[in-house]
């Protein structure tokens, strides 16, 4: 049995889609902190299933086996660890130098997501949920083209 529940490319790529879409209710809500949490584990779960495409890993488990192996330390894609963007993107190999500047910008903005957001007792506010959003949708896109 594999060690994590949902940890397919499916499954991640499905996560992914509907982080997006709570995201998005939560924003017509005026529920600006948690639209832009979720949001931020639409982008972790892209990035994963992007990885295990990548990589050839049918499972997050065969994924962290796989990268361990070629990056020659222990890679925990879960948990704690498994929640830095900037970390994964690194993993797909020379993907920052294919960024144009706009997206390195909105990946700068992306990288500001904290799993911790849910525990803030902020709210947030609209123009700065937009911009997470504007950039999210943008590092999206660049995710799904990266090779």
């Amino acid at each position: 049995m594999a060690r994590y529940l949902y940890g397919g490319i499916t499954d991640q790529k499905r996560a992914a889609v509907r982080r997006q879409r709570d995201a998005e209710v939560l924003c017509q809500e005026q529920r600006w902190r948690g639209a832009m949490y979720l949001l931020g584990y639409a982008v972790e779960c892209n990035l994963k299933a992007r990885l295990m495409e990548k990589h050839g890993a049918r499972t997050i488990e065969e994924l962290e086996e796989k990268l361990s192996r070629r990056f020659e330390k222990d890679v925990r894609l879960t948990g704690r660890s498994g929640h830095n963007i900037g970390e994964m993107l690194d993993m797909l190999d020379g993907a920052r130098g294919k960024m144009d500047a706009g997206v390195r910008q909105a990946f700068g903005q992306c990288a500001r997501w904290r799993t911790d957001w849910r525990y803030d007792p902020k709210e947030g506010n609209k123009t700065e949920c937009e911009e997470f959003f504007e950039a999210s949708e943008r590092v999206l896109r660049f995710i799904a083209r990266s090779t």
